[in-house]
């Protein structure tokens, strides 16, 4: 699912572990040489490597000792660590920059899941446009985040978020052009999205 610029990628393998009848899926990292890393769970069952920086630092997510899906950081020196959260017992860590920035989405404790970033350790939530849901799938070097965010009315849009604010993209489109841009999955550092949209 990811390969940074030195060719280190991750993804999701299906291991040698049987659970229930069932073979576990683990994230891993993979250097050029074509060394594997197992990147393991945070003590639940399964695992998901979804990004990785030109720092070969891997994000994803992976089940607790509760069975919780929880977002995750991993690099070879600094090992599988816990992202924190908003409250609720569910994230995931869509996205890193080269700048370790992370983004996703955490459940707060009201269950809503809500679109945020880690920095430092530290998680904040980010604006919706005006509803209860949303996630960031995308970050670029210079911090431009996009995914989709609920309005009022529940419908998830596609949305690009600039110094924590919020940017429906449907209002940087022609009027009149019969689209309706429903999520935003990536971005690159010339500020090109790439997503989906009905027509």
């Amino acid at each position: 699912t990811g390969i940074n610029h030195d060719g280190y990628m991750t993804g999701t393998f299906v291991s040698d572990t049987v659970v229930g009848m069932v073979f576990r899926n683990h994230a891993f990292a993979r250097n050029p040489a074509g060394a594997w890393f197992d990147i393991g769970t945070l003590g639940g069952m399964d695992s998901y490597g979804h990004a990785i920086n030109d720092r070969n630092i891997v994000v994803g997510s992976a089940r607790d000792a509760s069975d919780s899906f929880q977002g995750f950081m991993w690099s070879l020196n600094g090992g599988l660590v816990a992202l924190d959260h908003l409250g609720g017992a569910y994230t995931r860590a869509s996205d890193i920059n080269n700048f370790n920035t992370i983004v996703g989405f955490s459940r707060d404790q009201n269950t809503n899941t809500l679109p945020c970033f880690w920095s430092a350790g530290t998680i904040t939530a980010l604006p919706t446009l005006g509803g209860l849901a949303g996630e960031v799938k995308s970050i670029n070097d210079f911090g431009a985040m996009v995914g989709n965010a609920a309005n009022p009315s529940g419908q998830q849009l596609a949305c690009l978020w600039n110094a924590g604010v919020v940017n429906d993209l449907n209002a940087s489109i022609a009027p009149g052009s019969g689209w309706l841009l429903t999520g935003a999955k990536d971005i690159n550092e010339l500020g090109e999205i790439a997503g989906t949209g009905q027509l």
